[in-house]
């Protein structure tokens, strides 16, 4: 019998039991308690389009950003971010935009050249995202560019997610719902906190301690 994706561990698509802190084979995490015994190191953190920080006035995104240029971790952004920036924001927002990083493309059998950028496509999650996010049928234009997000996110190969939209991806016990397929959501100034827990920092393998 095939499994459903969120069967299957979304970073190495082995088959897990729901019940599991974490996966058995590559030790991705599925509750925060399983963060501090993962053999699994945060590489890529996914922002979305509402973190984009052009001015530089949000500490928490001003830290983060220090951290990526010691070379702690990458920040990426979606296709959907540039999509969403278009549509609705200033040229400003748009510069910045470009100066992140794009998450990695995903590599199709036969379609892609081996040795180059792109990564092995994670689970097709959007069914289990949408209905996380927003357990109603109808979805406003916003609504569904959440859902892409998130599924970009998940599909290449990202290891963390943050955003100020806590009502779309946090509250109501989604962040915990999303946890539990493996999906790790974060506010910016939660994303420091969890990242400066000490035995995390050392155990995840950023350079030079936690200052």
């Amino acid at each position: 019998m095939m499994l459903s994706a969120s069967e299957v561990c979304l970073r190495c698509g082995r088959s897990r039991c729901k019940a599991d802190a974490c996966c058995k084979a590559c030790t991705w995490p599925f509750s925060l308690a399983a963060w501090d015994h993962t053999a699994c190191h945060i590489n890529r953190i996914t922002r979305d389009t509402g973190c984009i920080n052009s001015k530089r006035k949000d500490q928490s995104l001003n830290q983060l950003e220090d951290w990526a240029e010691r070379g702690y971790f990458r920040f990426q952004r979606t296709d959907e971010m540039l999509n969403e920036v278009r549509r609705s924001s200033t040229d400003r927002y748009l510069d910045k935009a470009l100066t992140v990083d794009a998450v990695p493309g995903v590599f199709i059998l036969d379609g892609n050249m081996l040795h180059g950028g792109d990564v092995l496509a994670g689970p097709d999650l959007t069914e289990e995202i949408r209905s996380i996010l927003f357990p109603h049928p109808q979805l406003t234009e916003n609504q569904e560019s959440d859902v892409r997000h998130l599924y970009e996110h998940v599909r290449t190969g990202g290891d963390i997610f943050t955003t100020h939209n806590t009502n779309d991806f946090l509250k109501n016990g989604k962040q915990e719902k999303l946890a539990q397929l493996g999906i790790w959501v974060f506010r910016p100034d939660e994303l420091i906190q969890f990242l400066v827990n000490p035995m995390r920092w050392n155990l995840l393998g950023y350079p030079g301690g936690s200052s």
